[in-house]
Formats: C-alpha cells, sequence, structure tokens
C-alpha cells in the first residue's frame, strides 16, 4: 500500500512543479507561447507541492532519509550552512530593498500575499518545521528527552502550520469571513480582524515556546539565544502589524519592518535549530 502511495506522489510532484513552471511563466513572466495557465498564482500549487513532498518523506524511508540527511549538512556542517545562512539574509535584505524600490509592483509587495517575499518565507517556515522535526528524530533516541518528544513535534507543528498560513493565506480568509461582523464594534476595526480571531493561539503559541525555551538544558543555551531572538522578532513584527491599520508613520516602512522581522525570525529559528543539532551530534554517543 505504501509503494502505491509513493508512486500517486512521486507523479503528483512532477505534475504539480509543471503547473508551478507554467503558471510562473504565463502569469509572472509573461512568455507569450503559452496562451493559458491552471491558475492565477503560485500560492496552493507550491502549498500542495510541500504537502506532497512532507507525504512522500512520510510513507518512502530512502526518500526521507536522503534529504534529510543534505539538510543535516546544511544546517551543521561548515562551509555550507555558512553559505546558506548567508545566503538567507542577503535574500531577506534583497526583498526589503525591493519592497521599497518597487513598491507599486505586486511581486515585490511584501504585504502581497502572491510575492517573491511570500513564497521565500514560505519555502523557509517549512524548511524550518522539517528541520525541528530531525531533532525530535535525534532526541528519539535519548531514554528521558528533555524537552520531550511530544514538545518537539509540537514546535515543528508550529512553523509547518504558519508555513501552510502563510501560502494559502488562511488567515485573510478567516479575517474577511467575519469582518462584517466584528466590524460592529469600534475596538475590532483598530487593527486587522484575523489579530483578533488569532489572538488567542497567538498567545498560547507564545507561552509554550517560552516553556519549551526554559527547558531546553543549559549546554544548549546558544541555540536557546536564537530562539529566544527569533521569537522576539515575530513578537515585534505582531505588534507593527497591529499598529499598521492606524499608524501614521509611513504604511510601506512599516510592512517592510515587519516582514523583514518575520524572515529574520525564522532565520534566526533555523540557526538556532543548526547549532542545537550540532550540538547535539557532538555528544559522546
Amino acid at each position: 500500500m505504501k509503494s502505491k502511495i509513493d508512486i500517486f506522489l512521486k507523479w503528483f510532484i512532477v505534475v504539480d512543479l509543471i503547473v508551478l513552471m507554467i503558471n510562473y511563466l504565463h502569469n509572472y513572466l509573461d512568455v507569450a507561447w503559452i496562451p493559458a495557465s491552471p491558475g492565477r498564482r503560485l500560492n496552493n500549487p507550491l502549498a500542495a507541492l510541500l504537502i506532497a513532498v512532507f507525504l512522500r518523506g512520510w510513507v518512502n524511508v530512502d526518500f526521507r532519509t536522503r534529504w534529510l540527511a543534505k539538510l543535516k549538512i546544511v544546517l551543521t556542517e561548515t562551509p555550507q550552512r555558512n553559505y546558506f545562512f548567508a545566503a538567507l539574509f542577503l535574500l531577506i535584505l534583497f526583498f526589503e530593498g525591493m519592497h521599497l524600490i518597487s513598491p507599486h509592483k505586486s511581486l515585490w509587495d511584501l504585504n502581497i500575499e502572491k510575492g517573491y517575499g511570500t513564497y521565500f518565507s514560505t519555502i523557509q517556515l517549512f524548511v524550518l518545521g522539517v528541520s525541528v522535526l530531525i531533532v525530535s528524530q535525534e532526541k528519539s533516541k535519548d531514554p528521558q528527552p528533555v524537552p520531550k518528544i511530544w514538545e518537539w513535534n509540537g514546535f515543528a507543528f508550529i512553523f509547518l502550520f504558519i508555513s501552510l498560513d502563510e501560502c494559502i493565506g488562511l488567515h485573510d480568509k478567516i479575517g474577511v469571513e467575519v469582518a462584517g461582523t466584528l466590524s460592529r464594534w469600534p475596538i475590532f476595526s483598530s487593527v486587522f480582524v484575523w489579530l483578533w480571531i488569532y489572538a488567542p493561539l497567538i498567545i498560547g503559541a507564545i507561552v509554550f515556546f517560552i516553556r519549551f525555551f526554559l527547558r531546553i538544558k543549559g549546554e544548549y543555551r546558544t541555540a536557546r539565544n536564537y530562539f529566544y531572538a527569533g521569537l522576539f522578532s515575530w513578537i515585534v513584527a505582531i505588534a507593527l502589524e497591529a499598529i499598521a491599520r492606524k499608524s501614521l508613520y509611513p504604511r510601506n516602512l512599516l510592512i517592510a519592518a515587519e516582514e523583514g522581522l518575520e524572515m529574520a525570525g525564522a532565520t534566526l529559528f533555523l540557526f538556532g535549530v543548526g547549532v542545537y543539532l550540532k550540538k547535539l551530534q557532538a555528544r559522546p554517543k
């Protein structure tokens, strides 16, 4: 049964990549010889691709082992990790610059969920979630892991969920659905509606993160510091998102700061995971 599912997922990934290419060439590059495309954006097929890759890794041990080994090398070995994280930070600076230089172009507008910045964030968060699962897998060999395995899996789930939300805009869709109801009360119109809906989840996630970080052993304090830095970046980004709607500051600058902190926060989390994993692998067996 697993082999049949694996074959299906393999071909699904191939077809989905073709759809992504056609959509990109037709809608983003205006290639004349492609008369039509199956959609206008890359978001849905990109989300489907990442889900299919994740599921294929779940059912195909060889596929999972091969790609997780490559990811481990990128996260922990020099000079690969230096090149990788330097590239991530340079890309963030590039997206920030293009947003400020060409705010009228939707592909560079970091506030529109169909530009290059969104696709970068989606993929980075997905890689972050998978990287945490690598740590969870390594910790499963420990008879008494601290934090516990379910906590590492919860840590990973949050990043994978945010990746999906970033790609298909779940928060925006929820905000549109309830905007009419909540708009009757002035307090709810002071910030974006989705922030009110997500508030319990955001607070719960922050509490979970802080509790999780406090349980990380002192020998991993460098990784823990990067985790705190990533969380702080995200909290400030959420605060900027909340004030952006009514702020007197130029909205374009606030968006650049908010989105830049979101992307940088994910990179800091990922760097922390790499530091943690490297330290974990160096322990005496």
